[in-house]
């Protein structure tokens, strides 16, 4: 059964990131290993006025490349990019930015790869590496992007460092994270067990507001935070639902509805609450 390959997914132990993203092959719902004919996309999605998982993805990074203030002009660092697809996309909604994208999983570096042919007039550099330290030079970059992975990373605030090292003075950070909300319990040890699963390192466990003490302290200004938990969470829980329902439609066919009542019921974030620890979900802009 689909449920069960999903809890098996869910109660092993990933020690690391690159062992959690080889182990989901290009499918965020784990276990199901869907197919996906028209993008590579791996991220939550935004799912406002959306019924299809690409599009939701498609507009989750359309806002933090909005919130960042991307342009042509720009010398882009995106890390933990996955398969390079947000990559890709601003390179079209930004022609002439360049974009260096980096992961730390080798295959899906490799997948991005083999789409570079239908984007010849793009500059995207694709490599590997950890976005906690990196061998670039100081002040390199005009904008750092990390989209829907910081959680993952070991750590956040090291890579906050490392995102402040290597931007330009002005330059902007800007990250989609999923963190606990500030008065959340996320100790129950089914919570830890879980968070285990989807590699969430417990260093990486505290609300929006150490982020921006965080963030101050390595020298960041012009901290803004928008929380979008519900229009990330509601549509997220749908997606998964009709994934399970219809395991063998392909994920860029599936039609996700969702009324916009639910968009209101704070239902949905409390479901990644009790399963993670981690019911927020936040758009994090700061300026060098």
């Amino acid at each position: 059964m689909n449920i069960s390959k999903f809890l098996t997914h869910m109660t092993d132990v990933h020690k690391s990131a690159t062992e959690y993203y080889e182990d989901m092959d290009y499918d965020i719902v784990p276990g199901l290993k869907g197919v996906n004919r028209s993008a590579r996309w791996m991220n939550v999605g935004f799912w406002r006025n959306c019924s299809n998982y690409n599009k939701a993805c498609e507009n989750l990074a359309r806002l933090l490349s909005e919130a960042g203030g991307f342009s042509a002009g720009d010398k882009l660092l995106d890390v933990g990019c996955g398969c390079g697809e947000q990559d890709y996309y601003w390179a079209g909604l930004y022609p002439g930015i360049s974009i260096t994208a980096m992961d730390i999983v080798e295959k899906q570096i490799e997948e991005a790869e083999k789409r570079k042919p239908d984007f010849e007039r793009s500059s995207i550099t694709f490599m590997t590496g950890d976005a906690g330290s990196t061998d670039f030079e100081a002040e390199t970059f005009t904008k750092v992007s990390a989209l829907d992975c910081e959680y993952h990373f070991n750590t956040r605030e090291k890579f906050y460092h490392e995102a402040y090292r290597v931007l330009k003075k002005n330059g902007v950070l800007a990250v989609t994270d999923m963190l606990p909300d500030k008065n959340e319990n996320w100790n129950h040890s089914w919570q830890k067990k879980w968070r285990k699963g989807i590699f969430i390192p417990e260093e990486n466990m505290y609300s929006y507001t150490k982020c921006v003490d965080i963030l101050k302290k390595t020298g960041f200004r012009k901290i803004r935070v928008k929380r979008i938990r519900n229009s990330v969470f509601t549509g997220l829980a749908w997606y998964f639902i009709f994934r399970f329902l219809k395991p063998d439609t392909p994920i860029d066919k599936l039609n996700v509805k969702i009324r916009r009542s639910s968009f209101r019921r704070s239902i949905y974030p409390k479901i990644w609450g009790f399963l993670f620890g981690t019911s927020d979900y936040v758009l994090i802009t700061a300026v060098k």
